[in-house]
């Protein structure tokens, strides 16, 4: 931890077996590219990256987390029980799905791509189709599970 004393903030550093790297990845909103900003901590000044590894998820300026979400498969075996599957799912996917979400950007977009992927998940476990005509509640009810936007927020 590097100390900003300015400010009153500490600034953690990124550290590996050579030298310290000192990072800051800009990430402007969606409405328009804004300036990345130039920060200097004890006469030192961070490098803008366009991407690292935080918490083992990438980070990058592309905000390129649409792609991620669909990357996740849940199994589609009739010899597993309901039951395991969404035991599996809480286990495994979510958790995957959902890694390093404290420290994304997100917008009502990736919110609403994160809630069809569960429901379309869910419902696949669940063996329900949209001629079942079930509200996305009910199949959250079913599963005991919560939404993705009570999850992450």
């Amino acid at each position: 931890m590097e100390l900003c004393p300015a400010r009153g903030i500490m600034v953690p550093l990124l550290r590996t077996d050579g030298p310290v790297e000192d990072q800051i990845l800009h990430q402007p909103t969606p409405e328009g590219p804004s300036p990345a900003p130039t920060i200097h901590i004890d006469g030192n000044t961070l490098e803008n990256v366009d991407h690292f590894q935080y918490l083992g998820s990438l980070l990058s300026t592309r905000e390129d987390i649409d792609a991620a979400i669909y990357r996740h498969r849940v199994f589609e075996n009739r010899d597993i029980q309901t039951k395991t599957k969404l035991l599996v799912y809480q286990a495994v996917v979510l958790p995957s799905l959902l890694y390093g979400a404290e420290s994304w950007t997100t917008y009502s977009r990736h919110i609403k791509a994160l809630e069809q992927y569960h429901q379309r998940c869910l419902r696949k476990i669940l063996r329900t189709n949209w001629e079942d005509r079930r509200t996305n509640i009910s199949i959250l009810v079913e599963a005991n599970l919560q939404s993705i936007s009570t999850t992450i927020t």
